[in-house]
């Protein structure tokens, strides 16, 4: 999914977004494990706050609730945000004291690697030997090799074990690199993209492993209007992650937009609506006449 974005005077070209990579790294990084919950973490340092959010494994990564939950990454991406995940499973999400920290993983299931391209010796040669899955990071490569089954880490001793076999695994790859061993680090998730420096994004890419492609039905938004980025911006909306406009959007028509969670919806239910009784195509030309102001207000002209 290409976009691009006005930036001091020129335009500047984006690099497309991919749900497919990101629910398909994410199926093979899972698999091992029978419950749990996925940490998405969106950062910026340029962006109002967004929300981590969890997700149930496995019923988070099937059928529609996966094409949900790669849509909302893919918004966050488009958006500005760079977007990690836990590569662990989180034992269960935050809450009022329970933090999602060393103490929330229980289980680890691989060993894995951050290989930055300035590294002497770094290629991504050396991950594709030695990885069963391999992402270019924009700025490097992440690497993960799946353990024949997932290992408990319940216990400061567990832990620790766990934690030493990891960095044993990228030091074997290639002495010196950063140490990422702690089991609940964040990596970047593929299909998305590398915010670092703003003036100059970069694609996160799936080079290795994830060997499902799953296909996504069009939607009756896209169907209607023809830009697959909707579908993304409404898994946020439905997610309640979009939040409001400040200031409020105004439209051509003279109406106002304050709240873009509700904006989504409603085009979703104009679509619905209209698509089953005629009488109802009012509420979808209201909603054609306000989206290129939303869409202006997230990407530009």
């Amino acid at each position: 999914m290409q976009v691009s974005r006005r930036t001091t005077g020129y335009i500047m070209a984006i690099p497309a977004t991919d749900a497919v990579q990101a629910i398909a790294f994410l199926r093979h990084l899972f698999k091992p494990y029978t419950d749990g919950f996925i940490e998405i973490r969106p950062l910026s340092k340029h962006k109002p706050h967004a929300n981590r959010t969890t997700y149930r494994i496995p019923e988070c990564l099937k059928g529609e609730a996966g094409q949900a939950l790669s849509q909302h990454i893919i918004s966050l991406a488009m958006r500005g945000y760079d977007v990690y995940v836990g590569v662990c499973p989180r034992a269960a999400p935050e809450g009022p004291g329970r933090k999602l920290g060393k103490e929330s993983i229980e289980q680890v299931g691989t060993v894995w690697i951050d290989l930055d391209n300035k590294v002497p010796g770094a290629s991504s040669q050396l991950l594709l030997d030695n990885c069963d899955l391999v992402v270019s990071s924009g700025n490097g490569w992440h690497g993960y090799k799946m353990l024949s089954s997932p290992k408990l880490c319940k216990s400061v001793k567990e832990r620790t074990i766990l934690e030493n076999r990891i960095r044993d695994f990228a030091d074997k790859i290639l002495p010196g690199t950063d140490n990422v061993a702690n089991v609940d680090r964040i990596l970047r998730v593929p299909g998305t993209i590398n915010w670092k420096d703003p003036d100059n994004p970069k694609p996160v890419k799936l080079l290795k492993g994830g060997g499902m492609k799953p296909t996504y039905k069009e939607s009756l938004v896209v169907a209607e209007f023809g830009d697959a980025r909707l579908d993304a911006l409404l898994a946020s909306a439905k997610a309640g992650e979009l939040g409001h406009a400040s200031p409020m959007i105004r439209h051509a028509s003279g109406r106002y937009t304050g709240c873009l969670d509700t904006f989504f919806l409603e085009l979703e239910q104009a679509c619905v609506k209209s698509k089953t009784d005629a009488r109802w195509s009012f509420l979808l030309d209201i909603v054609r006449a306000d989206l290129p102001e939303i869409m202006e207000y997230y990407f530009g002209r």
